[in-house]
């Protein structure tokens, strides 16, 4: 399903920041750096900073694939178990529905190996994607494991 927005339901509250770098993009996981800027998450697994996840900037007239660029303001939502966003899941994943979804270290969303913290639930089958793919996850509680 091509998705138009993000942020399907929360009740997660948004913040914004200055990117950090550049080539972020809607629905990656990004956290915060030493500086007050936000970067692409590095880490796998549990994200250091929370679950933060940048949303397109539609008040600029970007959409999903708008990618913001170093410096730019980075809208994101600290996620919450039960809200839905619609995650960049990376290339070459197969996701099917009711996969556990964790986080990779360059801020794109996998599927989870055992023993992986679980951040997400698949909620539709995205199948095999050639192309980083927004695929619809419920956010459960980090506490997870695959």
């Amino acid at each position: 399903m091509a998705h138009r927005t993000v942020l399907l339901r929360s009740n997660s509250f948004r913040e914004e920041a200055k990117a950090g770098e550049a080539s972020i993009y809607p629905g990656q996981c990004v956290e915060w750096s030493a500086a007050g800027t936000v970067l692409m998450n590095n880490t796998q697994g549990r994200p250091t900073t929370g679950l933060m996840i940048a949303i397109e900037n539609a008040l600029m007239g970007d959409d999903v694939d708008d990618a913001y660029s170093d410096g730019a303001r980075v809208q994101f939502h600290y996620a919450v178990p039960g809200d839905y966003f619609a995650l960049r899941c990376k290339a070459s994943e197969n996701i099917a529905f009711g996969d556990k979804i964790t986080v990779d270290n360059a801020g794109d969303f996998v599927e989870a190996s055992s023993g992986e913290t679980v951040v997400a639930i698949s909620m539709e089958a995205a199948g095999s994607l050639t192309v980083d793919t927004l695929v619809k996850c419920l956010i459960v509680n980090p506490e997870w494991t695959a």
